[in-house]
């Protein structure tokens, strides 16, 4: 595992427990992360997690209502 990817790796676990606990959008959490891009950022979780950050977070809707 390179750097880069261990680093990508914490930052999208850092997004997912976001997404499951907070009411952030989806791009705030991206820049609260540290990904410079959207579209970089949906690459990546998608990539880590095999669904979209959308998705992910429709999962866990109901802990936040």
């Amino acid at each position: 595992e390179t750097p880069r990817a261990y680093l990508e790796k914490i930052r999208i676990d850092k997004a997912a427990h976001l997404l499951k606990s907070t009411a952030m959008t989806n791009l705030e959490i991206c820049y609260e992360v540290g990904f410079q891009s959207s579209s970089n950022f949906y690459k990546v979780f998608r990539s880590i997690k095999n669904c979209s950050p959308s998705e992910y977070r429709k999962g866990y809707q109901h802990e936040l209502d």
